[in-house]
Parts: C-alpha cells; sequence; structure tokens
C-alpha cells in the first residue's frame, strides 16, 4: 500500500514539474502550453462575436479562434463524451459568422452546454490520468 501512494505522489510531482516547464516563461512558445482551454476558448468567441456585433472588430478576427476551438473540442478528453455535440455546436458558430446576433447565442450556447461540467471533469481526468503512468502521453494533449 506504501509503495501505491509513493508511486501516485511521484507521478502528481511529475505532473506538477510538467506543468511548470509548459507555463515557464522562457520557454519557447512553441513549446509552450496553449493558454486557453475549450472552456475558456468558448468564452473568448463569445466575447469577440459581441465586438464583431457591436462593429468594434471585424469578423475576421473569428478565424483562428474557431480553428483553436475546433482543434481544442477535437483534443480536450475533458468533453469527451460531449465531443460530436461540441462539433454540431462549432458547425453551427462557424455558419454563422456572418451574423454576429446568432453567433453570439451560439457561442453561449455552447459555453452553457460544457460550463456546468468543464471544471469537474478536467479535474476528475487529471485524478485519473496522472498516477497512471502508462498514460503519461496524455499530458500533452
Amino acid at each position: 500500500m506504501e509503495f501505491n501512494r509513493k508511486d501516485r505522489r511521484s507521478s502528481f510531482l511529475f505532473f506538477a514539474q510538467f506543468l511548470e516547464e509548459l507555463l515557464f516563461h522562457h520557454t519557447l512558445d512553441s513549446f509552450k502550453s496553449p493558454a486557453l482551454n475549450t472552456h475558456l476558448n468558448i468564452f473568448e468567441l463569445q466575447f469577440l462575436s459581441a465586438e464583431v456585433f457591436r462593429n468594434k472588430v471585424k469578423a475576421g478576427v473569428l478565424k483562428p479562434v474557431l480553428e483553436e476551438l475546433e482543434n481544442r473540442i477535437k483534443t480536450d478528453p475533458a468533453i469527451e463524451d460531449q465531443k460530436d455535440l461540441c462539433l454540431e455546436y462549432h458547425a453551427k458558430i462557424k455558419a454563422s459568422v456572418k451574423h454576429p446576433d446568432e453567433l453570439f447565442f451560439s457561442a453561449k450556447s455552447l459555453l452553457n452546454e460544457i460550463g456546468n461540467s468543464y471544471w469537474e471533469n478536467l479535474k476528475s481526468k487529471i485524478i485519473e490520468t496522472v498516477p497512471d503512468k502508462n498514460q503519461k502521453k496524455k499530458y500533452y494533449y
């Protein structure tokens, strides 16, 4: 039993050190962890869609955010169970880029869809994955 506890602690220590390295400000950008997760990426999309609606920014600023969001949805283990639904929302959002009012409400709906469970799912995935030495590749999602 004691061995399991030590092994589990060393896995979490490795995970913490790994995160620190990814977030360290002297690391090359290509090796840094992305600053936004899926939840925050959707929040950014909602904010930018409101700015497009107010004519403060052009709709073109949404393209990289939508591309990043699509990649996040496909790779985020915290929303594995909701991936198909999120991709449907993404397609609807992408189709409504020329209609900022629809875009805002679609982004808000997607945020509401995952918002209630995202952080708990993420925490559960970390607790489930980190102690398992065979799943260390998942840290790199």
